[in-house]
């Protein structure tokens, strides 16, 4: 129990030797002091190598330590290459950023989750509706200008095909007018 409040209070005092000196924390400075208490809090546990009885443990302890010294910092590298990796350093130095141009108001209270899905997404949820509303709007606006010059087509050929009809009436109204005289002078 002493352990954990020491450790407590180490995390307490690394937190407040990274504020800067207008207060804020920096919250990169904050990560990486909590990793690397992690790690050696990790490694402090390590047991690599087990006593050996008759065997002088100096020598022993000095490799143990140098190891666990190599595995801390490789995890450090490790940890600082996926720092850079994913640009966290930019983006938490944003998030300070924002924060510090948007102050809190004291007594309120931050927006926690409800329980309720469907009520703590609707916000979300409403901006994907509207996007697909206006696709489909989009869509149905290319179909209607399809579907009318598929009609003016269409139209346009009834009309062609009623004068061809009208042109094949008069021609065979013609053409029995023409049967019907021979057959009279016959």
């Amino acid at each position: 129990m002493a352990a954990m409040d020491e450790s407590n209070k180490e995390m307490q005092h690394s937190v407040e030797n990274t504020s800067s000196t207008d207060g804020s924390v920096g919250r990169m400075k904050i990560l990486r002091n909590v990793m690397l208490k992690t790690i050696k809090s990790f490694t402090g546990e390590l047991k690599l190598v087990s006593p050996l009885t008759g065997v002088d443990n100096t020598h022993l302890e000095h490799l143990h330590s140098k190891t666990i010294s190599q595995l801390e910092a490789n995890i450090q590298c490790e940890l600082e290459q996926m720092y850079k990796e994913e640009n966290l350093e930019t983006l938490l130095n944003s998030l300070d950023k924002i924060i510090a141009e948007n102050p809190s108001q004291p007594g309120t209270v931050a927006w926690r989750p409800s329980g309720n899905v469907k009520e703590d997404v609707r916000c979300e949820v409403g901006v994907l509706k509207r996007e697909k509303l206006k696709a489909l709007k989009q869509t149905l606006n290319d179909l209607e200008a399809q579907n009318k010059l598929l009609r003016d087509k269409v139209q346009e050929r009834e009309q062609h095909l009623l004068r061809t009809r009208d042109k094949i009436v008069s021609i065979a109204d013609d053409f029995e007018e023409i049967v019907d005289t021979e057959n009279i002078t016959d």
